[in-house]
């Protein structure tokens, strides 16, 4: 029996962002307990399989593999952050003694009283602890992806990173955007590990550049010096957050619009609505307001999300896994 079991997914569909999760929580939790067996389970694109399993932390799990603790980190409707597979959640609980259900969106997933259920959305139900934990002291940033003290930013620099929608489209809208804006001359895109695209990408200006960073070992040292950050809704726009860097976002889908104007709400990025509506004028007018802005939402950024969450999920997985041994 594995000790610690994460059920997990990254596909062409899913992207990156729930698995990298459970990769960092189980680093964090190896760092702790070198000792423990950590397993990962799911459905994962080859590209996906090969960087999990060139992680240190854990192992790919054999078919049906039990469990200590089981951390339930999936999207399983990719347009509907908050439906959840109950089947799937059952099995879990059949075949491991305690279940931790990571909640994807603002509402209380509900799950069976037995499961511990933790987000982090802003406008999300209050916490009931122990069985539901709530709030940005969870948003999913490790220590180590902080810098220990402020870097300079390169105030011509711009970092898009759009996560693992499928196609182009959305990022040459925000290279058009960028094109029109004269402060900025590099563009670094950050590609997805489950839809790469060919680069270099058209739509800059001749005296702009571009560099595609493919299996970036850490993001932070991008975030903390790029004058401006383009995302789509995501962990990396936590990250991003987290080092007080100037957040645009986007969203591909339109529940990330949504989530994303809760956050500008609190006056820690600038939304830009859903993409396929925004046009090219509204899209170079929230880069440029975000520019503007930067010192203000780094501050306020920097206050509201420590860097602490990832850790604090570990903590719990580790409690967690005392009384299951208990």
């Amino acid at each position: 029996m594995a000790q610690i079991l994460f059920s997990t997914h990254a596909t062409a569909d899913t992207g990156f962002g729930h698995a990298a999760r459970c990769a960092r929580i189980a680093g964090l939790v190896a760092a702790r307990m070198p000792s423990l067996d950590i397993v990962v389970e799911g459905a994962f694109s080859d590209s996906a399989r090969a960087r999990l399993d060139a992680m240190p932390g854990f192992r790919l799990a054999a078919p049906g593999e039990t469990a200590e603790v089981a951390i339930y980190d999936r999207m399983d409707d990719i347009q509907a952050p908050e439906v959840w597979d109950p089947a799937h959640l059952d099995d879990l609980r059949r075949r491991c003694r305690s279940v931790l259900f990571m909640a994807n969106g603002r509402r209380d997933p509900e799950v069976p009283t037995d499961v511990t259920a933790i987000g982090y959305k802003p406008g999300g139900p209050p916490a009931r602890p122990p069985r539901l934990l709530w709030g940005l002291e969870f948003a999913p940033v490790a220590r180590d992806m902080v810098p220990a003290r402020p870097m300079a930013r390169k105030d011509d620099s711009a970092l898009v990173a759009l996560g693992g929608a499928q196609g182009t489209e959305g990022l040459l809208a925000v290279l058009e955007a960028l094109s029109r804006i004269d402060a900025i001359r590099h563009v670094d895109l950050i590609d997805s590990p489950v839809n790469p695209v060919a680069a270099p990408l058209p739509g800059l200006r001749a005296d702009q550049s571009q560099t595609v960073h493919r299996g970036v070992p850490s993001l932070t040292p991008y975030l903390a010096s790029a004058a401006v950050v383009v995302a789509s809704y995501g962990h990396l726009g936590y990250e991003a957050i987290a080092c007080g860097a100037p957040l645009c976002l986007v969203g591909q889908k339109p529940f990330q619009a949504d989530y994303a104007d809760r956050l500008a709400e609190l006056d820690l990025c600038v939304s830009a609505g859903l993409l396929a509506e925004s046009g090219p004028d509204r899209l170079t007018e929230a880069i440029s307001v975000t520019l503007s802005a930067g010192d203000r939402l780094g501050r306020a950024a920097s206050a509201a999300v420590d860097g602490r969450g990832l850790d604090r999920i570990a903590d719990v997985i580790l409690r967690t896994l005392g009384r299951a041994a208990a």
